[in-house]
């Protein structure tokens, strides 16, 4: 194939920078890999990788709540409980918390 057009990116410096070591230790340069890709969107006719969004994150809330429910569920009260006396409880016993 016979290159005859130019595409100009801009990039963050540093990840250029770690993809060409990436690239290098492969045997590719960022041109050959940058076509291979493009060549693979013409092959299947979409974008190579899952495009998807971050799984929503748990808020604090929610963490403090499930961890309640777990230390009550095992016998401890939020009032008396330390993660002291539920590492001991844990380490002295059959690890059953």
């Amino acid at each position: 194939m016979v290159k005859s057009s130019t595409i100009t990116l801009r990039v963050d410096k540093e990840l250029k920078e770690d993809a060409d070591k990436v690239l290098k230790s492969l045997g590719l340069t960022i041109s050959t890999a940058f076509d291979m890709y493009l060549q693979q969107i013409v092959l299947t006719n979409s974008i190579p990788f899952e495009l998807k969004l971050p799984e929503d994150k748990v808020s604090k809330n929610e963490i403090y709540s499930l961890i309640s429910e777990a230390l009550e569920e095992y016998g401890f009260t939020q009032e008396t409980t330390s993660l002291e006396e539920v590492k001991r409880k844990y380490d002295n016993g059959t690890n059953d918390v």
